[in-house]
């Protein structure tokens, strides 16, 4: 069963990479207040380009349809 050996081993080091991603950003913000005196609203206005840029950030399947010059449906039809 050496591969499911290695599958665990793979989810124990994804949770270890999840654990020390959260702690690195925690003392960033922590190190943020103390070293240049932000507050929680310059902390959250740190942390939003974090958050956000990978979320707005197209699919595959997004990027394949836009750019299509045939497909009508994805685009504004003019108002009469």
């Amino acid at each position: 069963m050496p591969n499911r050996r290695l599958k665990i081993g793979y989810f124990v080091l994804e949770g270890l990479n999840s654990f020390a991603t959260v702690y690195y950003f925690y003392y960033l913000y922590f190190f943020m207040q103390k070293a240049f005196g932000f507050g929680n609203k310059a902390n959250l206005a740190l942390a939003a380009p974090v958050v956000e840029a990978p979320a707005s950030t197209p699919g595959p399947s997004e990027t394949i349809s836009s750019s299509r010059a045939d497909s009508g449906s994805l685009h504004a039809q003019p108002a009469p």
